[in-house]
């Protein structure tokens, strides 16, 4: 008996404490979608991926993203709109920083991107995955993207860093497009972004991709100012996608008038005829009542109001087109009779969809006819 003893009492005492820990564990992650503490350990050990807990909603969890960093971290691969900062390495980044102290796209580029399905991070920004064409994957890894990549695009460079345009065209007249990310045309593919639908609508011209994700005005002009150089006395007209973000009163370039005059004294200097502004709003800010979620980012953003109508009358006032996709948003909800319709024109909280993306190249072509 006392043997029995000796091996019983250590034994409850573990299981006890276990229970207890798993009991706690499950209190304070009981909104998220979570395994046990003994199944966590085991996944460490085992590099195991998780089972999805609602196979019939095929969504990823958390513990689906934290079981592949590993693979991901061993393939280059790099991940967006997630906390996991130990993934984003410069391998992985498509951008650096050129001489002139620009922040530039990667020259020579061959990537694909996608969205990830889940409902575990930001629910306007889904999880988006990168990485390069060639990149070896790993079986996990790869069954990992058939299950949960919403749609798998081409994210393309040319030499110059540029993202291409299609079709490929080569004439002597220049249209540049300029932004951040919206102008980029991210989770577009190459054939979908702004400068290839206008592409396809006028072959008189070659439309060059100057947008590059995650930069600000300051840098936003550096691109501008390097394209000069290198298609002196060819520009012929400029696109430039300004984004909400760019609202930043304290920082150089925050302020639109300042964005404006510059782009001004720009097209003076290089002989441009036409200066086209687009604005890209939020989401939040053009259906709030569809997308504040109370914890999340949409919450507490600001309207900017102000700001985008002194956007909108310093372009006029400087003789540029103005073009505002919230009125292409409040035209779709008019066209189908529901505020829902907003979400066909985007993948996520500001970047457009292809649709989207077709439906403002089509306003940017009938805005040359007005």
């Amino acid at each position: 008996m006392k043997k029995i003893l000796l091996v019983a009492v250590p034994v409850v005492a573990c299981v006890s404490t276990l229970l207890a820990a798993e009991g706690a564990y499950s209190l304070m992650r009981w909104k998220k979608t979570s395994q046990s503490i003994a199944y966590q350990t085991y996944k460490s050990l085992t590099n195991a991926v998780p089972d999805d807990p609602q196979p019939e909603l095929n969504l990823a969890s958390r513990e689906h993203f934290e079981a592949l960093i590993p693979d991901m971290i061993e393939a280059g691969v790099g991940l967006g709109n997630v906390p996991y900062k130990k993934i984003m390495q410069q391998r992985t980044s498509i951008k650096s920083r050129d001489a002139d102290g620009c922040i530039v796209s990667k020259p020579g580029i061959k990537s694909e991107m996608a969205q990830l399905r889940t409902i575990d991070f930001e629910l306007s920004n889904p999880p988006t995955i990168f990485y390069d064409k060639e990149a070896k994957l790993s079986e996990a890894l790869q069954t990992f993207l058939n299950r949960y990549a919403i749609r798998r695009v081409s994210f393309s460079t040319n030499e110059q860093g540029e993202r291409l345009t299609f079709p490929l065209i080569e004439v002597k007249d220049v249209v540049l497009v300029a932004g951040d990310s919206v102008a980029a045309g991210t989770l577009v593919s190459d054939e979908e972004t702004l400068s290839s639908r206008l592409q396809q609508r006028d072959s008189a011209r070659r439309y060059v991709n100057l947008g590059i994700g995650g930069i600000s005005a300051p840098d936003i002009l550096c691109n501008l100012t390097a394209a000069a150089k290198r298609y002196t006395g060819r520009i012929k007209e400029l696109v430039y996608v300004y984004c909400e973000n760019d609202f930043e009163p304290t920082e150089p370039y925050g302020q639109p008038e300042d964005v404006v005059s510059w782009l001004a004294d720009y097209a003076r200097r290089e002989g441009i005829a036409k200066v086209l502004v687009v604005r890209a709003p939020y989401v939040y800010n053009v259906v709030p009542h569809l997308t504040r979620f109370k914890g999340y980012r949409g919450e507490g953003r600001p309207t900017r109001s102000a700001e985008v109508e002194r956007l909108r009358k310093s372009s006029r006032d400087a003789g540029f087109t103005f073009i505002d996709i919230e009125n292409l948003a409040q035209r779709e909800i008019q066209q189908k009779g529901t505020d829902f319709a907003v979400f066909s024109l985007f993948v996520d909280a500001v970047h457009l969809s292809p649709y989207g993306t077709e439906k403002l190249a089509d306003e940017v072509m009938e805005s040359r006819i007005r």
